[in-house]
């Protein structure tokens, strides 16, 4: 949620792309897009990105090859930032477009809608005792499947019967990303 992702678009036209058409995808609401690249499987070529007004929706502009009919295409969108929320979304959506104008050759919808859900996250606490009322300091080790924002908030809540004498957090390690993160 609210991460970085790739779509990958598979598609089939009835009306073949030019050298130099469009093509536009429309996202659900909640999406929108960081700095974001089009880029065609196919032949390994990308297209010049133009996001739109409501921020989610991308054109990619001026395909530098020609698209057949009855052919699967594969088009990713990278740079695609998911929704705060989760949940299943549907009403994603593709036009082509005759050069770089509004002119609509085709327009396909893709019929299935995408689950976004929250990652999870692998928990392992230390104490220093687990005898009954005495004052102890415990260490969560917290690692999370998606990035976390630098101006996030961790809750921990501790289950009743836990008192805190004087709550306080530390970060004993810092907070960096994992290798081979696409972004």
């Amino acid at each position: 949620m609210n991460l970085g992702s790739k779509f990958d678009f598979t598609f089939s036209l009835t009306v073949p792309v030019q050298k130099g058409d469009s093509i536009k995808f429309n996202f659900p609401e909640g999406f929108h897009f960081v700095k974001p690249a089009c880029f065609h499987r196919n032949s390994g070529s990308y297209a010049t990105p133009e996001v739109l007004h409501n921020s989610r929706m991308v054109i990619c502009n001026a395909w530098p090859q020609d698209m057949a009919i009855d052919t699967w295409h594969v088009v990713s969108i990278i740079g695609v930032v998911n929704p705060e929320y989760s949940g299943f979304f549907k009403t994603f959506s593709l036009e082509t477009l005759q050069g770089v104008s509004s002119y609509v050759y085709e327009g396909i919808t893709v019929p299935a809608p995408t689950h976004i859900s929250p990652g999870s996250i692998n928990v392992a606490v230390r104490s220093a005792s687990v005898l009954m009322t005495t004052n102890t300091t415990h260490v969560f080790d917290l690692l999370f499947e998606d990035d976390v924002p630098t101006d996030a908030q961790i809750w921990i809540k501790l289950p009743p019967g836990f008192r805190y004498l004087t709550p306080n957090c530390s970060l004993l390690r810092p907070l960096e990303p994992q290798p081979n993160s696409i972004f």
